[in-house]
C-alpha cells in the first residue's frame, strides 16, 4: 500500500514522456474491458478519415489544375468528390460521436462496478488502515478524470487517420517542403507539450491549505455555520484567511500563464516561419515552372491541417499529463490485496469463544491495546464488558468481529481459530450495533431487510423487534407505516421523506439487529446510547430475554449491569506495566455474586 508521503508527492508529480506513453496499455486495456465492440466501431469509423482527408488534398489539386486549364469536367468531378467526402465525413462524425458517448458511459459503469467490488472484497483491517484511506480518498477524488482520459483515447484514432490522410499531400509538393512540414510539426508538437498546466491543488482538497480555504468559504456561505460565525465575530477573519489562500493560488496560476504565453508565442512564430519558408520555396519553384501551381495550394491546405492536428495532439497529451496521476493511483488502489472469503463454516450448536493469551497492537503503533487476555464467552451468557476509556473494550469487540487478528495468541470458536473461519459465514452469525452506526436512506421495511432482498419480512417478528425499544409507536404515527421513506435527499418526487431524530435512528438500528434472531451472537457497543431512560430499560430487558444467544454489551451504562449474568471489567492501561499481561487484573464475576 502506498505511504501517505508517496501519495502526496505523486499528486504533485508531472510525468515524463516515457511514463506518459507507458500508461497507454493500461488505459487501452480498461477501455477494451468496458466496451470492446464499440471501441472497434470507433476505430473503423475513424479509419474513414484517412481516405477522406487524402481525397480533400486531391480535390484541391484537381480544382486548381481545372481552373488553370479551364477544364469544366475536372472542376465538376472535384466538386462531386468534395460533396461525397463531406457527406461521408458528416455521417461518420455523428456516428463516431454517438459511439464515443456510449463507450464513455460503458467505461464509467465498468470502472465504478470494478471499484465498488474491490472495496467490498477488502479485509476490514485494510478499510480501517489510515494509509489505505489516504489512497482511497485520492483515488475517489480523481476517478472522474478517467472518463476524460477514456474520451481522449476514443478521439485519438480519428486524429491519427486524419494525419495519415493529410500526409498524402507530400505526393504533390517538393521534398524540401516536406522537410519543412515535418520539422514544423515535430517542433510545434514539442513546444506545446512543454506548456505547463496550473495545479489547482492550493484551492482544492489535495493540500491542507486547499482544504482550509474551502472550509473558510463554507463557513461564510452555509447558513448553519454563518450564524455561529457572526455570533463569534469571525466573518472578517475567515474572509481574510480565504483571500490569502486564493492570492497564493493566483500567484501560482500567473506563473503558469506566463510560461504558457511564451510557449504559445514560440509555437505560433515557428508555425508562421515554417509556413512562409515553405510558401517562398514552393512559389519560387512555381515561377521557375519546376512544379505545378497546384502544389502551392496543396501546401497551403496541408500545412494548415497538419499544424492543427499537431496542436490538437499536443493539447491532448498536455491534458493527459495533468490527469496522468489517475493511472498510478489506479494501479496502487487495485494492487491492495482483496480478502479471500474462504475457510471453514462456523461450528454448529452452542458456541464457546475463547480468547487465549491475546495480545494486540494497532498497525503502526508501538504499544499494545490489549495484553495477554484470557476470557471465555459462551452461548446463553449475557455479559457486560466494562472499563474506563482506553481500557480496550472497542478493541476487544473489533477482534471478536474479525476486523483485526491478534498480534499474539488466538481467538478460538469451539476450538477453531477465528482466522480459519470464512468471514462471510461469521458475519451472518453476528448481530452488531456500533456506537455511532451509519444511517442509510430507504423505506423502513427495506432498511430492516437490508442484505436479504429475497426475504419476506415476518410481521409478527417485526412488531416484536420494534417493541423492544418502543419503535412501533414511531411507526404508528407515520402515514406510510413501514413503507415510509427515511431521509429527504433520496426520496421520490411524490413523497417528502421523513427525518428521524438521533434517538430514533438508534432505535431503528436496534430493531434491525433484534429482528435478525437467526444470529447467534449479539454484540452491542454502547447499544443504548442516544436512547431515553424508558427505551433504555426496554432495550436491556429485551436483550436479557434473548434465548440461546451470546449477548455482549460493551458499555459504561450502569443500567446494563442489572440485565446481565456476568461482568468483565478490563483494567485501566495505567495500571499495567509495559509488558505486563492484563489477565491477572481483569475482573470477571457473576452479577449474582455482587455484594
Amino acid at each position: 500500500m502506498a505511504e501517505k508521503s508517496e501519495i502526496k508527492s505523486l499528486l504533485k508529480h508531472k510525468p515524463s514522456y516515457r511514463e506518459l506513453f507507458s500508461s497507454f496499455p493500461l488505459v487501452m486495456g480498461l477501455i477494451l474491458q468496458a466496451d470492446k465492440k464499440r471501441f472497434i466501431k470507433i476505430i473503423l469509423l475513424s479509419a474513414v478519415q484517412a481516405p477522406s482527408a487524402s481525397l480533400r488534398m486531391y480535390t484541391i489539386k484537381l480544382i486548381t489544375d481545372a481552373i488553370l486549364n479551364k477544364s469544366v469536367h475536372d472542376f465538376v468531378l472535384a466538386l462531386i468528390i468534395m460533396a461525397v467526402t463531406a457527406v461521408v465525413d458528416e455521417i461518420t462524425d455523428v456516428a463516431r460521436e454517438e459511439h464515443t458517448d456510449l463507450m464513455r458511459y460503458a467505461f464509467e459503469r465498468h470502472l465504478t462496478l470494478k471499484t465498488m467490488r474491490h472495496y467490498a472484497s477488502l479485509p476490514l483491517a485494510t478499510l480501517e488502515d489510515a494509509r489505505f484511506r489516504e489512497l482511497s480518498q485520492a483515488f475517489r477524488d480523481r476517478k472522474g478524470v478517467a472518463l476524460g482520459v477514456a474520451e481522449m483515447f476514443a478521439q485519438f484514432p480519428a486524429i491519427a487517420f486524419s494525419f495519415i490522410g493529410v500526409a498524402t499531400a507530400v505526393i504533390y509538393i517538393p521534398w524540401f517542403v516536406v522537410v519543412v512540414l515535418a520539422l514544423s510539426f515535430i517542433l510545434r508538437f514539442m513546444l506545446m507539450l512543454r506548456v505547463p498546466h496550473f495545479n489547482w491543488s492550493v484551492l482544492n482538497y489535495e493540500t491542507r491549505q486547499g482544504r482550509m480555504g474551502n472550509a473558510f468559504m463554507n463557513y461564510l456561505t452555509r447558513i448553519r455555520h454563518l450564524v455561529q460565525c457572526k455570533i463569534l465575530g469571525l466573518p472578517e477573519y475567515y474572509e481574510e484567511r480565504w483571500d490569502g489562500i486564493f492570492l497564493e493560488g493566483q500567484a501560482e496560476k500567473f506563473k503558469a500563464l506566463r510560461a504558457s504565453t511564451w510557449a504559445n508565442l514560440s509555437g505560433e512564430l515557428l508555425r508562421s516561419g515554417g509556413y512562409l519558408l515553405g510558401m517562398g520555396y514552393v512559389g519560387w519553384k512555381v515561377m521557375k515552372q519546376a512544379v505545378a501551381f497546384s502544389s502551392l495550394t496543396v501546401f497551403m491546405s496541408a500545412y494548415g491541417n497538419l499544424s492543427m492536428i499537431a496542436q490538437r495532439l499536443a493539447m491532448m497529451l498536455a491534458r493527459l499529463q495533468k490527469d496522468w496521476m489517475f493511472i498510478p493511483l489506479y494501479e496502487r488502489f487495485f494492487q491492495v490485496k482483496p480478502e479471500k472469503d474462504v475457510g471453514s463454516p462456523v461450528p454448529q450448536g452452542a458456541l464457546r469463544i475463547e480468547f487465549k493469551n491475546v495480545w494486540f497492537k494497532y498497525p503502526g503503533k508501538e504499544t499494545f491495546a490489549l495484553k495477554g487476555v484470557n476470557q471465555i464467552f459462551e452461548t446463553g451468557e449475557r455479559i457486560a464488558l466494562t472499563g474506563v476509556n482506553g481500557a480496550g473494550k472497542t478493541t476487544l469487540i473489533r477482534l471478536l468481529l474479525g476486523v483485526y487478528a491478534p498480534t499474539q495468541g488466538q481467538i478460538l470458536v469451539n476450538g477453531v481459530n477465528l482466522q480459519d473461519i470464512r468471514p462471510s459465514a461469521w458475519f451472518k452469525d453476528l448481530s452488531y450495533v456500533a456506537q455511532d452506526p451509519p444511517m442509510f436512506e430507504d423505506t423502513l421495511d427495506e432498511l430492516i431487510r437490508h442484505g436479504r432482498v429475497d426475504e419476506d419480512l415476518a410481521e409478527d417478528g417485526l412488531q416484536q423487534a420494534a417493541a423492544t425499544v418502543d419503535f412501533d409507536r414511531v411507526v404508528e404515527k407515520l402515514e406510510g407505516g413501514w413503507r415510509t421513506h427515511i431521509g429527504k435527499e433520496l426520496a421520490h418526487d411524490d413523497e417528502e421523506g421523513h427525518e428521524l431524530s438521533g434517538g430514533q435512528v438508534k432505535q431503528l438500528i436496534i430493531v434491525r439487529q433484534m429482528y435478525r434472531l437467526h444470529s447467534r451472537i449479539f454484540i452491542l457497543d454502547e447499544g443504548a446510547a442516544n436512547l431515553d431512560q424508558k427505551r433504555q430499560a426496554l432495550f436491556y430487558q429485551s436483550t436479557a430475554m434473548l434465548q440461546d444467544k451470546l449477548v455482549i454489551h460493551a458499555t459504561h451504562d450502569r443500567e446494563a449491569l442489572k440485565h446481565v449474568d456476568r461482568i468483565v471489567e478490563l483494567p485501566s492501561p495505567e495500571r499495567l506495566d509495559a509488558d505486563e499481561a492484563a489477565n491477572e487484573t481483569i475482573m470477571s464475576y457473576k452479577t449474582g455474586d455482587m455484594s
